[in-house]
């Protein structure tokens, strides 16, 4: 900070110099320019660190299936300085949203509230940037977990496979959020689930994941059955020991 009062000192004085009034105009619009510039680049670079920070911790903890809690308080504040400097930010919504997601995780007595938070954080993410497939992805999650199945949840699937079905990451939340959901014997969300496992068996790099979710959340009968319906579409090996 004492440097920048050093180097506005130093601006000023120099322009003080110059004698003609048109000239003094020039160059002072154009450092004052700079310096907005300047200013906007270091806001944003504050953010960004504030928000990776978050995000590696929040990836963390999701490896970790635990939240910890000593820097909880440090990632709160984290998204909480990325959105202060950047409130039109998607991805800071985001952030927030799973910061409320592992409160809510780790404090059942008030996990409606937290999750609810997340939804409003969700929401003012998708109105920032209404193509992002994960945002719609994560609203399903949120509903699922609130158990609501109703139109917000079924728009929120359809509109994360309009635009992210070609994602991996997408393709494999919605088949994660299919075997969740299979106990509540939805018609449209079992459709969904069989386009997803599709999908994600038509190429080696996801097909082997896709059968990892299956026996993590003992489901591996549907993916051997949409495997053997698609035959020599599917990147499975057709005697896969799994299906045998």
């Amino acid at each position: 900070m004492q440097s920048l009062v050093k180097l506005v000192h130093i601006v000023v004085k120099k322009l003080a110099a110059i004698k003609k009034l048109r000239q003094r105009l020039f160059y002072g619009s154009a450092i004052a320019v700079l310096f907005f510039l300047g200013w906007v680049a270091v806001l944003h670079g504050v953010a960004n660190l504030s928000g990776v920070y978050a995000e590696r911790k929040l990836n963390k903890w999701a490896v970790q299936s635990a939240i910890n809690q000593k820097e909880l308080v440090l990632v709160e504040n984290s998204i909480k300085r990325a959105l202060n400097l950047q409130p039109d930010n998607a991805h800071y919504h985001l952030l927030q949203a799973k910061l409320f997601e592992w409160k809510a995780f780790s404090d059942k007595e008030h996990a409606n509230t937290y999750l609810k938070k997340a939804t409003s954080s969700l929401d003012a993410s998708i109105n920032y940037r209404p193509n992002w497939p994960n945002v719609w992805l994560e609203i399903a999650l949120i509903e699922h977990k609130l158990s609501r199945y109703d139109d917000r949840f079924q728009q929120a699937i359809i509109t994360a496979e309009h635009l992210g079905g070609y994602k991996q990451d997408v393709t494999l939340g919605l088949i994660r959020l299919g075997f969740e959901t299979w106990y509540v014997r939805s018609a449209f969300m079992k459709g969904k689930l069989i386009e997803a496992i599709k999908r994600g068996l038509a190429t080696e790099h996801t097909a082997w994941k896709v059968l990892e979710l299956a026996k993590e959340n003992g489901h591996v009968r549907i993916v051997c059955i949409v495997h053997r319906r698609l035959e020599g579409a599917s990147a499975l090996p057709a005697q896969v020991a799994e299906c045998s």
